[in-house]
């Protein structure tokens, strides 16, 4: 399997073992990474078979930004929703954040998404950014909703 072809935005295991290993190595080397997205966790900002470009971590991990995370040998494409002290991910279509990262579980971070329909989204913009801390408060929010729902 390439960089270039399937690997989960949620959470896929890769048939070699050592393909996490080789995004990782690439990485750290400085060179950027195409993986195209697999599922729904991100939807609607990154749909199933979309184009994700991933490239090493420069500066701090803030929240809001999208990163390329490994836990064992599952690759996460989620939103970073805190970083102290602990990195929480959460995709913006799942109910429910992920368990906690480690700082050296994210590999690197995504600057651009290329959508089966055509479209091409740069994440290293200001109003990206801005756009990204807004939805980490709208998951937050519909989460807090569907659990009060539940409660009557």
């Amino acid at each position: 399997m390439t960089p270039n072809r399937a690997a989960s935005p949620h959470a896929a295991t890769p048939p070699e073992n050592n393909l996490t290993a080789l995004f990782r190595e690439a990485l750290r080397r400085g060179r950027q990474l195409n993986i195209r997205a697999r599922g729904h966790s991100m939807r609607p900002l990154i749909p199933d078979g979309s184009i994700v470009e991933v490239r090493p971590m420069s500066g701090r991990l803030r929240i809001g930004d999208i990163v390329a995370a490994q836990r064992g040998q599952r690759l996460y494409i989620h939103r970073v929703h805190a970083v102290e002290p602990m990195v929480l991910l959460w995709g913006d279509g799942n109910r429910r954040p992920d368990r906690s990262f480690q700082d050296s579980d994210i590999l690197g971070r995504v600057h651009r998404i290329r959508t089966p329909a055509g479209w091409h989204l740069r994440l290293d913009t200001r109003a990206a950014t801005a756009s990204g801390q807004l939805i980490v408060r709208f998951v937050q929010l519909r989460a807090r909703l569907h659990a009060l729902r539940h409660l009557s």
